[in-house]
């Protein structure tokens, strides 16, 4: 359907199995580098 799937989680501890799963991009939203990479519109530091 050509959408792309991206994972928001609290941690890292699940980011293989999203990335498995077939999503595209992984965030740990309480990790600083992977929040700090975030290019969605309203993802993000704050």
């Amino acid at each position: 359907m050509g959408a792309e799937v991206t994972v928001l989680s609290q941690s890292l501890k699940k980011q293989e199995d999203g990335l498995r799963l077939g999503a595209k991009d992984y965030f740990a939203t309480g990790d600083a580098a992977t929040r700090g990479r975030s290019t969605c519109s309203g993802v993000g530091s704050t």
